[in-house]
């Protein structure tokens, strides 16, 4: 009895993430929306890995133009340019991440 308690909320789970998998596959060939032109294709400093712990220090490297840059958002300028090194300017790695 107490092993099927446990297995139930799994099994809702496995499939709220099925289900929410299907339904944002089809986002992955979208090209890139709203600020991510500054944010992430103009933004040269997503380009260097070697960026990644400045982007703690200084919120104005978050865009290419730090007059853009008004957002302290170390973690996802940093996945960004993780995703850059990966798949350069491909929206299809940076929707992955977002969906996962």
């Amino acid at each position: 009895m107490l092993s099927g308690v446990l297995f139930y909320p799994w099994i809702t789970l496995f499939v709220f993430l099925i289900l929410g998998s299907l339904l944002y596959l089809n986002a992955l060939d979208n090209p890139f929306q709203y600020d991510d032109s500054e944010v992430v294709v103009e933004n040269r400093n997503i380009r260097d890995t070697a960026n990644i712990l400045s982007f703690f220090e200084d919120p104005g490297l978050s865009a290419n133009d730090p007059k853009v840059a008004g957002h302290y958002r170390p973690l996802v300028i940093s996945s960004y340019a993780i995703n850059y090194a990966f798949g350069g300017l491909s929206p299809v790695g940076y929707h992955l991440v977002n969906l996962i």
